[in-house]
């Protein structure tokens, strides 16, 4: 379910702040206009023919056009502050590196990066959803609630400081810090100063009404990493993934509940003086604590309040993805709507808040794993692999996404950052319904 590349003010800008130095002073127009009826009087001097009888004065012809000038500003205002909202909601579901990118190519497409990586992984969460499971009525609406409250501050830590959260996968996600090999040294220790962060303060979370534990573990590489755009005209989607990617992913599986570990990808730009590590088989590093850090003004732990970031609507809000204000000023609705599925964007329409669109209900998951050859690793035919790739993957989800949507079926995720290359279709969301399915018993589910 976005660390961010630093990118200068676009030049659209220019021309929304002289529309914000607009709009403010039609407000000013309006408010005087709207205020003071009685100075209208003053310009009654002329006056024209009335086509239904009587006369009306050039100043109350002018007034008419006031009127009716303040009448269609204020309309257009209001219809702006409902299209920044629609694109607010619409840019929560996508990460950051999307907005922010051109996108001008012809899909499929891919590009190359480098960058610090973070895979983190809850544990516990099978034994949590056979617990609430077992509570029968409205333990589903509890396990939601539960994973919401842990799963939310873990992401919120990366956001707070400048990561993007590439892809959420039930109860893991990925996130990554954009880097290069200058920057290597300070952007591998601010994932690790996050990720003890994390540690410290949602390491151990007990549900209390089920009396499960749930942790954390946390794996962390560096390199490049390529990201793939997908899709066609009405339906778009993005995979991750790369040497940084499969570092982060071997980190993980190195990991045990509580423990933060860095690939050797990662560990080769640390000072070792910097840190308080345990030597871990095939030159892992278990990091538990930062003796002194490259840059102090880069730390990984979030600030006390958001940030504050004014966007094309002049407004100053308060965010902890300063990127969103930014991006909404160079892309608009029909953009990211190809990003967010159906279902979701049949709430969002309906103008349902965020934090009512979580639901609970039966459906049908069908996972689609497609086993991938080995990236390779001395940088021979490295191009040639990624792209191929690329068009491997665009073609599987073009097929799977117009057999899955014939069938009522929604393609909702395209996964490579785990086990391999895997589509994710589900039966039965909002919206995909139709009279050939039934509903799902729920004896069949235990």
């Amino acid at each position: 379910m976005s660390g961010h590349s630093g990118v200068g003010r676009p030049e659209s800008s220019t021309n929304a702040d002289l529309n914000n130095k607009r709009f403010r002073s039609m407000r000013d127009v309006s408010t005087r206009v709207l205020a003071s009826p009685s100075q209208w009087s003053r310009h009654s001097g002329d006056t024209i023919a009335n086509p239904h009888g009587g006369h009306i004065s050039h100043g109350q012809t002018k007034v008419m056009e006031l009127q009716n000038y303040v009448s269609n500003k204020i309309e257009m205002m209001k219809n702006n502050h409902l299209a920044i909202k629609k694109c607010t909601q619409l840019a929560a579901f996508i990460p950051d590196f999307i907005l922010l990118e051109e996108m001008t190519r012809k899909l499929p497409y891919q590009t190359s990066r480098d960058a610090v990586v973070l895979f983190a992984d809850v544990s516990g969460f099978t034994a949590l959803t056979e617990a609430y499971s077992l509570k029968g009525k409205g333990g589903t609406d509890q396990l939601t609630k539960t994973l919401m409250n842990y799963i939310g501050p873990l992401a919120e830590c990366i956001l707070y400081c400048d990561g993007d959260i590439v892809k959420y996968a039930g109860d893991a996600f990925l996130a990554f810090w954009p880097s290069s090999p200058d920057s290597f040294p300070e952007d591998v220790q601010r994932a690790i100063d996050c990720a003890l962060y994390i540690q410290e303060k949602y390491g151990v979370y007990l549900c209390k009404d089920v009396g499960i534990t749930i942790k954390v573990k946390v794996g962390i590489g560096a390199g490049t990493i390529h990201l793939s755009w997908l899709g066609n005209e009405s339906y778009q989607h993005y995979v991750c993934f790369g040497p940084g990617v499969e570092a982060a992913s071997g980190a993980e599986k190195h990991c045990t509940s509580g423990e933060v570990i860095l690939a050797p990808a990662a560990w080769k730009y640390c000072t070792p003086s910097h840190y308080k590590v345990t030597h871990k088989e095939d030159g892992y590093q278990m990091v538990t604590d930062i003796t002194a850090f490259v840059n102090p003004s880069k730390r990984g732990r979030p600030l006390k309040r958001a940030r504050r970031s004014i966007g094309w609507n002049g407004l100053d809000n308060e965010t902890i993805r300063p990127q969103l204000a930014r991006s909404i000023e160079i892309k608009d609705e029909d953009f990211m709507r190809k990003f967010v599925l159906p279902a979701v964007l049949k709430k969002l329409d309906d103008d349902i808040p965020l934090e009512y669109i979580n639901e609970s209900r039966n459906i049908c998951i069908c996972f689609i794993h497609v086993e991938t050859q080995a990236m390779p690793r001395d940088g021979v035919g490295d191009r040639e692999f990624r792209e191929t790739m690329t068009k491997i993957v665009n073609k599987g989800f073009l097929k799977i996404y117009s057999t899955a949507t014939k069938m009522q079926g929604a393609l909702t995720k395209v996964i490579m950052f785990d086990k391999g290359l895997t589509y994710l279709v589900a039966f039965g969301l909002p919206g995909y319904i139709n009279e050939n399915q039934v509903p799902i018993d729920k004896q069949y589910l235990t």
